[in-house]
């Protein structure tokens, strides 16, 4: 298998830390010990492999150079946001949510106002000069035929207050009052509904329950030889019944009805629960405490903004997690490849990438020469 630009994996054998701990010392804790990255910022610098780089690189290979989600979108802010809410509970929100009650821009001007500061551009834009401000259009993809005086002058109208509220507030998440208020009220009812509450109790209760919850936990790992990361939004480690059980909370404006019929394929949803669970197996197998302790199947807890008074709880089961692993699902419209096809599509192209063949072509078509059979029926092989 191809290993370029792949991170080595974490060396699993015990650390001089874990050794100090004796055999009579519970069990509680010892998980926290083996968390692969120290912070989100190192678990975004490294280069293994995760879910959002290869869920859709059977048919769009070049998602394989760019992990980055669109951050832009309501959407991803909305569901961030909601995250901080129900597992950053012990921070305050201030710190890590700014809450703007002022109009913001739009689309296009929030992404030149990016493209300004990623790019260490004056934010003294009135004094930019005319070639500046052409580039500036230009290359946060904006398009327009407006007069320089005019790009101008909707670039201070439309940028000025929003790019100084971005840097008093950098690593912040802005939002307005309405979303922060809609995602306050999602999170309330994630962790006082009775189908979830226990996903949020407090470290008494856990201590109590001989239970324990980890929130945003970063792992890394080997799967098919391939070098991975995964951060999951909740374990819930039961010591008493020996289980390990791993959560998602996905937030959206698909009815519940909806979600285990259509929106886990859509946005394909199903790579992330196995894989995720495929990990936590690899994970939990190189630590000794855990390596005996089942890891239940993963489940999504799914809330719909049209309906935020209930979550819905959906649940991947052993013969549905190895049909996506190994067969691949034919659901309506969407034929979606096994796991393991999708990583044999990105050792292929690592290995082009190797060679450097750039740009890369789609494994399902380059495997035969450009040509894709239509077929009548699919047959599993279970």
């Amino acid at each position: 298998m191809c290993e370029n630009n792949i991170d080595l994996p974490r060396d699993f054998s015990l650390t001089a830390m874990e050794n100090d701990i004796n055999d009579s010392v519970a069990e509680r804790g010892i998980f926290k010990i083996y968390e692969s990255f120290e912070d989100l910022d190192s678990y975004r610098a490294s280069n293994c492999l995760s879910y959002s780089r290869i869920k859709n690189i059977y048919h769009d290979p070049k998602s394989l150079l760019e992990e980055k989600e669109d951050e832009d979108k309501e959407w991803f802010t909305f569901g961030s946001l909601v995250d901080l809410l129900t597992t950053q509970r012990d921070i305050p929100i201030s710190d890590l949510v700014f809450v703007n009650d002022k109009k913001l821009p739009s689309d296009q001007f929030k992404k030149i106002s990016d493209y300004i500061l990623d790019n260490n551009i004056s934010t003294d834009l009135s004094n930019l000069s005319d070639d500046q401000i052409k580039d500036i259009y230009s290359n946060s993809g904006s398009q327009v035929s407006w007069k320089p005086e005019t790009k101008r002058q909707y670039l201070i109208k439309e940028c000025s207050n929003y790019i100084e509220t971005l840097v008093k507030n950098k690593d912040k998440i802005i939002i307005s009052p309405e979303i922060f208020n809609e995602a306050t009220q999602i999170a309330s009812t994630l962790m006082t509904h009775k189908w979830t509450k226990y996903l949020f109790m407090s470290e008494k209760d856990q201590e109590r329950n001989n239970i324990e919850l980890y929130y945003q936990y970063k792992i890394k790992y080997i799967f098919e030889s391939m070098q991975c990361k995964s951060m999951l939004d909740i374990i819930s480690i039961d010591h008493d019944m020996m289980t390990i059980s791993p959560y998602d909370v996905k937030t959206g404006t698909d009815l519940p009805e909806y979600f285990a019929s259509s929106t886990i394929f859509k946005y394909k949803y199903i790579y992330q629960a196995c894989l995720y669970r495929e990990a936590l197996k690899a994970f939990c197998s190189k630590i000794p405490k855990f390596k005996d302790y089942d890891i239940e199947p993963f489940r999504f807890i799914y809330i719909s903004r049209l309906r935020p008074y209930y979550p819905k709880i959906v649940k991947i089961d052993d013969s549905f997690h190895y049909e996506i692993r190994s067969s691949g699902v034919t659901v309506g419209s969407y034929d979606l490849p096994s796991l393991l096809e999708i990583f044999k599509a990105a050792d292929y192209y690592l290995s082009q990438i190797d060679r450097g063949e750039i740009p890369l072509e789609p494994w399902y078509l380059a495997t035969y020469n450009g040509e894709e059979t239509i077929k009548r029926t699919k047959i599993y092989p279970y």
